[in-house]
């Protein structure tokens, strides 16, 4: 009896170690302070901007380059009293960034890294992180405090800050930033490999919540998750290719094998022949079959082989399901 009253006692303070905040953040990443640069204009600049060829389509070269002056509107300077370390592209609708929006900002911003290096938001999460690797998913602008939505559960979002930045390398083949990164990023990975895949299940793969995945409102449960897992290994993916890129090329190794042993789990416990999709799993490994957009991401993520992407597409152009 006193041996489970002393688990009992424990649990709660295991389950808040994971996110309790040492006071030491950004340790792992070697920008430590600001460093003021002017913003651009969307006027002086819009002649150095990728121009569009789409003749027939003038509405889309115009929607193209709203995009764009949006998208200039949004370009930050740290508030005074901030320990944010970098200029930043910030989302329209509150006094926080997110690391989802921000990521996919990046994703167009990137075109125009000459005139304002948007991967270089990325960097006011890497200097808040912590030092057991935990990285709060929404950051409060005005003082880089946490911004905590509904329980902390909630405040992890699809690991990707490892393939934003290689998609921005891609474009701006800025390798010196891949230096600063990695070891924010490989502790963080640590810390998701502690704190959300669940040690005693038959799959060994990753959980996440509808609000830290992004789909809010899907009715989902179970303790492998087809999307995180698949983010995974992207994730891992993305490292090995940093790692390579850098000549670290056996840790690149590394990262190629948990890419493929995470794959392989998920193809063994994820796939359903019969339905043509991937389904999350519960402790045991049964399938929970909720047919939601993250039955795709096998595709995405490189899990799945051109049988199971034919499948997936035939379920994607089914009129009954998703089409």
């Amino acid at each position: 009896m006193k041996k489970y009253l002393t688990i009992f006692l424990l649990f709660p303070l295991i389950a808040y170690s994971q996110y309790e905040d040492s006071g030491k953040r950004g340790v792992y990443f070697s920008k430590k302070t600001y460093t003021d640069f002017p913003l651009p204009s969307f006027e002086r600049s819009k002649h150095k901007l990728p121009s569009p060829i789409i003749e027939d389509k003038p509405e889309f070269v115009k929607l193209y380059w709203k995009a764009w002056e949006l998208a200039f509107k949004h370009f930050r300077k740290p508030l005074a009293g901030s320990p944010f370390v970098s200029n930043y592209l910030d989302e329209a609708f509150s006094p926080n960034i997110f690391q989802w929006d921000t990521i996919f900002m990046i994703m167009f911003a990137r075109y125009a890294h000459y005139i304002f290096p948007a991967i270089q938001s990325l960097d006011n999460f890497y200097c808040r992180q912590y030092e057991n690797g935990y990285i709060c998913r929404e950051i409060v602008e005005a003082t880089g405090e946490d911004f905590v939505y509904e329980g902390r559960q909630n405040t992890i979002n699809p690991p990707i800050f490892s393939w934003a930045e290689v998609e921005s390398y891609k474009i701006t083949d800025d390798k010196s930033r891949f230096a600063m990164v990695l070891p924010v990023i490989e502790k963080y990975v640590e810390w998701l490999e502690k704190y959300r895949k669940s040690s005693n299940t038959a799959h060994q793969l990753y959980w996440q919540t509808g609000l830290g995945s992004g789909m809010d409102n899907t009715p989902r449960y179970g303790s492998g998750w087809v999307d995180m897992s698949c983010q995974m290994v992207m994730q891992y993916r993305d490292m090995a290719f940093i790692c390579n890129e850098l000549g670290l090329i056996e840790k690149a190794k590394k990262y190629d094998k948990r890419t493929d042993e995470i794959s392989a789990l998920i193809n063994k416990f994820m796939w359903n022949e019969e339905d043509g999709l991937y389904y999350d799993v519960d402790d045991v490994g049964n399938q929970v079959k909720w047919k939601t957009v993250g039955c795709f991401w096998p595709m995405l993520a490189g899990v799945a082989n051109s049988h199971q992407a034919e499948k997936l597409l035939d379920n994607l152009k089914d009129p009954h399901s998703f089409w």
